[in-house]
């Protein structure tokens, strides 16, 4: 993370958006649940996004203007059998999302969390239970979409929490 930091830096100066989108999603019940699995989850889902919104924020406190999105997920707000290691992460990054748009609010730097349901993606293709339907997710699209209209208003505008969901009514 560092090291690309660095190079970003050398290369652009900065950057004015950030987007904390990497996630790892593992099936595991409590036995199967170990100290490495444990650090590899909270290591991309947590860390990496705390990491970054340090790094990227200094620039974004200099230049008085920021944005940061950390992409997370419905299951931050819900509990699901073998999920336990994935929710909790995701609840993390929601916690630090709601800091970090107090801590940097003076900088004009807003934070959103934004919290999807499932994704089109090769995760969304992990079987949570036989009742989700891969067709009706979300597209990777739809997600981006909002991430780009919410980054075009101005530095009064808030937002700190985005839940999407799709509900095919039939």
């Amino acid at each position: 993370i560092k090291e690309a930091y660095k190079n970003i830096l050398k290369d652009s100066g900065g950057i004015d958006i950030l987007i904390n989108n990497a996630g790892l999603f593992v099936k595991s019940s409590l036995e199967e649940i170990d100290e490495d699995l444990i650090r590899k989850i909270f290591s991309i889902n947590v860390f990496a996004p705390i990491i970054l919104t340090k790094l990227f924020s200094r620039n974004m406190k200099e230049n008085k203007w920021g944005r940061i999105f950390n992409i997370g997920s419905s299951s931050a707000y819900n509990g699901g059998e073998l999920t336990s290691l994935y929710c909790s992460s995701k609840h993390a990054l929601l916690g630090f999302s709601r800091s970090m748009s107090k801590e940097l609010h003076d900088y004009k730097i807003r934070v959103c969390n934004i919290s999807p349901s499932s994704i089109k993606t090769n995760m969304g293709k992990i079987p949570l239970s036989t009742y989700q339907d891969f067709n009706t997710f979300l597209d990777p699209d739809e997600i981006a979409e909002v991430v780009v209209f919410l980054s075009s208003f101005d530095s009064t505008m808030e937002f700190k929490e985005i839940a999407l969901n799709r509900f095919d009514i039939q």
